[in-house]
């Protein structure tokens, strides 16, 4: 079984590497400004591995009432991303992942969890996009669906929280091998025709399809 688990990981990372890191030889990533906000501009906000879908608040709409009034009051910027619960909760630090919570999260399929931060600037590490008013209401819808609602709140995982300012909630999406936390991004662009890709298991396989803000 550990020598299959080996073999499967191995051949992930080789199709990741091929599909995400080739088509960035000799096209670098340019980041947005992040001044003029206009608006109807979203940012997908990135660490080394992992990506997010950052809203205004003033633009986050119906979203703003499925958590605390508490937390988003306070807030500028919402920043919306999906992963698995293992991973997230066992792991909030990176000194605290291992291979076996790799190996699960990849090869154990289960519904994941969103995670939520109420953010009251927005990170050096953004990209912003500019959409049209049908591209942000299609990008809201996804959000939405993204999460499991009981009477038009999200279902909040208690006692949970990276930095204070944000939350974990229940997903309604399966997280596994071919579905992860950038393929979530990805998928949601897709769906709104901001970009178009296919294979997305690192940041930078999402980053790079993104639109050239000029």
């Amino acid at each position: 079984m550990k020598k299959l688990l080996f073999a499967l990981l191995t051949l992930f990372i080789m199709i990741a590497l091929i599909f995400g890191v080739l088509p960035l030889i000799g096209r670098p990533n340019k980041a947005a400004p992040l001044s003029q906000i206009s608006q109807n501009d979203i940012y997908i906000t990135y660490n080394d591995i992992h990506t997010a879908i950052t809203l205004k608040k003033e633009d986050a709409g119906h979203l703003i009432n499925y958590f605390d009034k508490n937390l988003s009051e306070r807030a500028a910027f919402i920043e919306f991303s999906f992963g698995d619960r293992d991973f997230f909760l066992q792991a909030p630090t990176w000194d605290k992942v291992t291979a076996s919570l790799i190996a699960k999260a990849l090869f154990l399929p289960k519904k994941g969890i969103m995670h939520v931060d109420f953010m009251q600037t927005l990170p050096q590490q953004a990209v912003k996009i500019s959409l049209s008013r049908p591209q942000l209401a299609q990008i809201k819808s996804a959000l939405t669906n993204s999460f499991i609602l009981e009477n038009e709140r999200a279902v909040e995982i208690k006692n949970y929280s990276c930095y204070g300012s944000d939350r974990f909630y229940f997903s309604s999406l399966n997280y596994h091998l071919f579905f992860t936390c950038n393929n979530w991004t990805a998928n949601i662009l897709n769906d709104a025709k901001v970009q178009k890709s296919y294979f997305t298991p690192y940041k930078n396989s999402v980053l790079n399809k993104l639109p050239q803000v000029r």
